[in-house]
């Protein structure tokens, strides 16, 4: 972080859209500041697109092993190991957010990321809030504010949900163990993934 907190810009978030106001506010010399509170790369990156795209890979080929679409091709009756699968799609998450997310703010003169949360203490300044001891320390100013926090998973409002044994898509996607059965809530494209993998 820098010596002097006032800034031009400061962006809460570290996922695609933070990154692309970055991107613009670097190349037209615009003093910023870049905060997120967990890992950088937003939803798809971690937790949506290319994890459940990595997972979809793995079944497409473990399907096509077990169901060849032709004839002269004997199927192959195998299994595979959920946590070696798990591990490999970590290792790809850890490289892509390493690439393409802290590599390239390295190379934004105009940026500083700090990795904290934060709290509003006026219409110009906020505090940061150190994670661990949840104590209140530096605080930034700026004259405007990008907030690109994403979203997170929430529960619908089911009778009796908060009964059962449920799995967000996080969660989902960090199981080390495969499932022996599973219902989808929700026929949106997660849903639909889910449902697929």
């Amino acid at each position: 972080m820098a010596g002097n907190n006032r800034y031009d810009l400061v962006i809460i978030g570290g996922g695609s859209a933070a990154f692309g106001a970055a991107i613009k506010a670097n190349l037209f010399g615009v003093k910023t500041a870049m905060i997120e509170r967990d890992v950088l790369g937003g939803t798809c990156v971690n937790v949506g697109c290319v994890p459940s795209k990595n997972l979809l890979g793995a079944g497409e080929l473990l399907h096509s092993s077990k169901y060849p679409m032709y004839p002269s091709i004997s199927s192959c009756q195998s299994d595979f190991d959920v946590s070696k699968t798990i591990e490999e799609k970590e290792h790809l998450i850890k490289g892509l957010r390493k690439q393409k997310y802290h590599d390239v703010l390295s190379g934004l003169d105009n940026v500083d990321l700090i990795q904290a949360s934060v709290s509003f203490i006026s219409s110009k300044i906020l505090t940061i809030v150190n994670g661990d001891a949840g104590t209140t320390s530096n605080k930034i100013e700026a004259d405007k504010f990008i907030i690109a926090t994403g979203s997170s998973p929430s529960l619908p409002s089911t009778k009796g949900i908060d009964g059962v044994d449920y799995l967000t898509n996080k969660d989902a996607l960090s199981l080390k163990e495969k499932p022996s059965s599973m219902i989808v809530v929700g026929g949106g494209p997660l849903g639909l993934e889910f449902a697929q993998m």
